[in-house]
């Protein structure tokens, strides 16, 4: 395009010395640099679109994190067969409460996790701590809360939370 536009130009300066060429000319340069700011503009506004379309909101990141985490990993039971993973969940209401459901599956291994509580919230920390897979949740400063349940009554046995100041 530009290339016709240097050809027009000369040949209309080549073929007259008028005004009328002048005006010609100068009117084809202001054509063809509107065109190139609309067609700036146009990308611009289509760069922005995408990219803001594209784009999720941390709380939204962690909600749909949750949703395909228990999707695809739950229910599952641990190598032991103690404990049941049931899901996890994020409520994006300003909360940032990251909420792990888990279903103890037998009565003996249920009496001596209530006993041993002290020493069952020792370790889900010291795992919240060294776990690299959580780094962005916890630099997002989320709560971590695991929920306990019995299998045989389904009332919440144990619950343990931990706020960034425990991390």
């Amino acid at each position: 395009m530009w290339h016709e536009g240097n050809i027009l130009s000369r040949s209309i300066s080549s073929c007259t010395q008028t005004g009328v060429a002048t005006r010609i000319i100068t009117f084809h340069n202001k054509d063809i640099s509107m065109k190139k700011s609309f067609l700036l503009s146009l990308f611009s506004i289509l760069v922005l679109v995408s990219l803001s379309s594209c784009q999720e909101s941390k709380g939204e990141r962690f909600k749909r994190e949750a949703q395909e985490f228990t999707k695809t990993k739950c229910p599952s039971v641990s190598a032991d067969g103690v404990i049941r993973t049931d899901s996890m969940v994020f409520h994006n209401d300003g909360t940032n409460d990251m909420i792990y459901y888990y279903t103890i599956l037998d009565e003996s291994s249920e009496a001596v996790l209530t006993r041993n509580m002290a020493s069952v919230e020792a370790e889900l920390r010291r795992g919240i701590i060294n776990s690299v897979d959580m780094r962005h949740q916890k630099e997002a400063y989320l709560n971590f809360i695991y929920i306990y349940r019995s299998v045989t009554t389904g009332k919440e046995v144990m619950k343990f939370k931990f706020t960034p100041q425990d991390y």
